[in-house]
């Protein structure tokens, strides 16, 4: 009887989407099944034991590892880590790729936090150490490196695999699933292509946010500081080297963690917001008033 084999695939997200989605893809075309983040978009400890019963589950576990540490938990250990430490803990096949250069992805995408980037390194030495690791520089060569060693893994570490219970296969339940099966497939693909464009709609407004505005000066930072103290008790301004100044109108991305931004936004000019807008901060000269985190 044929066997399904179910492929956990860890990575971080914002730097890596359109590589998980080449890997994803690899594994369906394989006839295999496969299981990632997708399923669980906002990580947080409750949905990580979830996590961790798909990962109980699953037959072969793929990490990849491009230029981000990712998203923290509690515990100052992302939660693409503390994927890959419980997959060793429950001693499933691991098939680990690691980026050469992780700072030739864009700037954006980067951890900008010292912190984050020595803790993505010891991450790499980590994933490296004790077992075989294949480096990768583009998403064909990490498809291709993906495909060969998913297959010499089958071959050389069979698991038990997942196979159709025992039903009554009458001709119509078999085309009955089949139509089902397409349909889900359709969705997937039309799911991806709909991610996808949000993803370079997302890239578009960024660029066009970094165009309209410019880095605030001191004195224009200075002048919010000093009109905002009779409206709050504490004035910070967050990363003196991130705040930026707006004299026309713009989208404010969505920016989180450490890419996010804090913006002093001239009187009249009006603030649109992509999504939530993220971790972003908006100081207005109008009112000296604030809103964001």
């Amino acid at each position: 009887m044929k066997k399904k084999y179910s492929v956990f695939i860890s990575s971080t997200f914002m730097d890596l989407e359109s590589e998980r989605e080449t890997i994803r893809k690899l594994v369906i075309d394989m006839g295999y099944i496969p299981l990632g983040m997708e399923s669980f978009p906002a990580t947080n400890e409750e949905q990580f034991s979830y996590i961790k019963k798909v990962i109980d589950d699953c037959d072969y576990y793929i990490l990849v590892i491009g230029g981000r540490y990712g998203s923290v938990s509690d515990g100052g250990i992302s939660y693409t880590e503390k994927e890959y430490d419980y997959a060793i803990e429950k001693g499933k096949v691991v098939l680990a790729f690691v980026h050469e250069s992780p700072g030739d992805f864009p700037a954006k995408v980067l951890d900008e936090d010292p912190q984050l980037r020595e803790k993505l390194n010891t991450f790499r030495r980590k994933a490296s150490n004790g077992r075989v690791v294949k480096f990768w520089n583009n998403k064909d060569q990490l498809g291709y490196q993906a495909m060969t060693s998913l297959h010499q893994a089958v071959d050389d570490y069979p698991t038990v695999g997942w196979v159709r219970g025992d039903f009554q296969n009458t001709q119509e339940v078999s085309q009955e699933f089949h139509r089902a099966e397409s349909e889900l497939f359709l969705l997937k693909h039309e799911v991806n292509d709909l991610r996808q464009k949000m993803t370079e709609y997302e890239s578009l407004i960024y660029l066009q946010f970094m165009e309209k505005t410019k880095p605030a000066t001191q004195a224009e930072i200075k002048a919010w500081v000093e009109g905002a103290k009779s409206n709050y008790d504490n004035v910070d301004v967050r990363a003196m080297h991130k705040v930026r100044y707006a004299d026309q109108d713009f989208i404010l991305p969505s920016l989180y963690g450490a890419n996010s931004v804090s913006v002093i936004v001239e009187k009249g000019v009006k603030v649109y917001r992509a999504r939530n807008g993220g971790h972003s901060e908006v100081m207005y000269l109008d009112g000296f008033r604030k809103d964001g985190i």
